[in-house]
């Protein structure tokens, strides 16, 4: 091999380059499919709307495909078979995702998450509460899909974040 290419310095070179490309190569490929499953679950590329814009619990971010709100926190106590915590206190929110967009919109695509204070929020799983996460339906154009989440409560101001398996991510604030 080495006689080929003349030195071994020439062949480490031809090795780097060609490591390169594929990399190269394989973002490019990693993005043309990304953009693929977006346009087949009717996501947008980009809700450029969306990036880390802070609203108020019971505000609507208006995003490019779907307006997203979280709204009625409730405090409760968890039932005896709910996970994480069994008889915890815990708040649970309204999250309401409207379609606007002329394609339907999985829900299963949506992360719910929170912080309370400085400290990550565990969410709540409890059936006799109605909390059984976040739903995985379509929602057709010009629908909506209601649904609750509750985290189990910790000292401090609570920050729910929404986003989807894309980057973009809204945050809702309730200051306590």
């Amino acid at each position: 091999m080495i006689a080929l290419f003349g030195s071994k310095k020439i062949l480490a070179a031809i090795g780097v380059v060609l490591c390169v490309l594929a990399v190269v190569f394989t973002v490019i490929a990693q993005g043309a499919a990304v953009k693929e499953l977006n346009e087949k679950l009717g996501l947008p590329e980009s809700d450029k709307k969306a990036s880390g814009q802070t609203y108020a619990v019971g505000e609507t971010h208006r995003g490019t495909a779907v307006d997203i709100t979280v709204a009625d926190p409730k405090a409760f106590t968890t039932g005896e078979y709910a996970a994480p915590a069994q008889n915890a206190k815990a708040t649970s929110y309204q999250v309401t995702v409207v379609n606007h967009s002329d394609k339907p919109w999985s829900a299963a695509m949506l992360l719910v998450q929170a912080t309370m204070g400085n400290t990550s929020a565990e969410q709540v799983f409890d059936t006799n509460a109605g909390l059984g996460g976040t739903p995985s339906q379509d929602i057709l154009p010009g629908k909506d899909l209601t649904f609750r989440v509750g985290f189990v409560d910790a000292p401090g101001d609570v920050t729910i974040q929404v986003g989807a398996v894309t980057d973009d991510k809204v945050y809702f604030v309730q200051k306590r």
